[in-house]
């Protein structure tokens, strides 16, 4: 049963940074297994002592305080715990943590090796935060063209985010050469999977004085 529930969270995850959404699912869920929320955390915690891959949502729910009280010391101890038994969510939360300085301090030179991991593993969220540490030049080198190879790994594996930073890349010529078309379509695509922030980009190729579509 509680293999349905880590299905659906690792799918939201897939499609990029989204909590709101992932809160809304660990919600759902328990309410539609008539499941109370500490009921829920209570048989996650107990199943994530022996299945790994179950921590992240237990260092979710310690976030979030669902099921539970907030706790970030704890949320740490179960990413932590899930990242080093080798859960590719439980290493990009961990990354994600470090990288912002989130219940540790700040350290950009363990996110990025917990990103690196997970990327490796073929987590989207991931690669996209590992893509952001060779932009910035954070634990490493700047380097553009990474940079793009990770951002096009994760909006191929339907990252929104990743695919209106790839978006950008072609319209810019970072790391790659420069095509209008498909940073077109890319911020369509990214758009319709739920990343509208860059929608006047999109508004910008396709109405600009100078657009080839016009």
């Amino acid at each position: 049963m509680l293999r349905e529930l880590l299905q659906k969270f690792s799918e939201i995850k897939d499609a990029g940074p989204n909590d709101e959404n992932l809160i809304e699912c660990i919600k759902k869920w328990s309410e539609s297994n008539k499941l109370k929320e500490e009921e829920l955390f209570q048989r996650l915690s107990e199943c994530a002592q022996t299945r790994p891959t179950y921590a992240c949502l237990v260092g979710f729910s310690y976030h979030y305080g669902i099921g539970t009280s907030v706790n970030l010391f704890s949320m740490i101890k179960w990413y932590t715990f899930g990242a080093e038994n080798g859960d590719s969510i439980a290493q990009a939360q961990l990354g994600w943590c470090y990288s912002n300085g989130f219940g540790v301090e700040a350290n950009p030179v363990k996110a990025f090796f917990w990103d690196s991991i997970a990327a490796q593993a073929g987590n989207n969220t991931a690669a996209f935060n590992l893509a952001q540490s060779y932009v910035w030049g954070l634990a490493t080198p700047r380097d553009y063209k990474k940079a793009y190879s990770l951002y096009k790994k994760s909006a191929d594996g339907g990252c929104a985010i990743a695919q209106s930073f790839l978006a950008r890349c072609y319209q810019c010529s970072y790391g790659t050469q420069k095509d209008i078309h498909k940073a077109l379509s890319l911020y369509k695509r990214a758009s319709k999977n739920g990343f509208a922030e860059y929608d006047w980009e999109f508004k910008e190729i396709f109405e600009g004085t100078s657009s080839p579509f016009r």
